[in-house]
């Protein structure tokens, strides 16, 4: 089960498999290293960066809030993981080189396009597709989230002086961080019984 590391495997689980479907796509001129996790405030307006992704809420996961402790031995126990989603925001930014501004925003549309086609097709991922272990062997889903896509203005008013570039959200979840508390339950081994006769009135 993941510790402390959850949230940043999960995320890198996402970028990990952008880098992979993307860089490896030839109908889009984007190479893998121009993919990164970084907030839209750190992309200058001229940097070769095509695509990030900004991990900006974490949340604890409603739907296992109630999850028994884990039996860890004969006689151990240990803590239910701290179950977590975290929204992301996927951006698209132009390509640096390119001077027509329709074509910029043709090719800027077309990245996210891309983008969102990849993580619809891969919704659901486990196995080999999962860095780390963010969700403890579980299925780690990967959701756009139309409703809070309000906070998209709220969010980027927040990088003053950042141009807003087309972007969507994203929900990963479960993320599981293991807990480090454990407990040590000694058994019953003997009970005495201790019955007091009362005499005969």
């Amino acid at each position: 089960m993941a510790g402390h590391t959850a949230i940043a495997d999960a995320n890198e689980t996402v970028l990990t498999l952008l880098r992979r479907e993307i860089g490896e796509n030839d109908d889009v001129d984007i190479d893998a290293d121009q993919i990164v996790i970084a907030s839209p405030a750190d992309v200058e307006p001229e940097s070769p960066i095509r695509l990030s992704l900004f991990p900006y809420k974490v949340d604890r996961d409603p739907s296992r809030a109630n999850e028994s402790r884990i039996r860890t031995g004969e006689n151990t126990f240990q803590d239910p993981p701290l179950a977590l989603t975290t929204n992301v925001i996927l951006s698209s930014y132009p390509p640096a080189d390119e001077t027509d501004h329709t074509e910029r925003l043709q090719a800027q549309q077309t990245a996210l396009g891309l983008a969102m086609q990849v993580l619809y097709d891969n919704s659901i991922l486990d196995g080999d597709d999962v860095v780390g272990t963010p969700s403890a062997g579980e299925p780690l889903h990967v959701s756009i989230q139309t409703e809070a896509n309000a906070e998209l203005q709220t969010v980027w008013s927040r990088f003053v002086g950042t141009p807003i570039q087309p972007a969507v959200i994203y929900q990963l979840a479960p993320i599981l961080i293991e807990s480090a508390e454990t407990e040590e339950v000694s058994r019953v081994s003997e009970r005495d019984i201790d019955i007091e006769r009362k005499p005969d009135e």
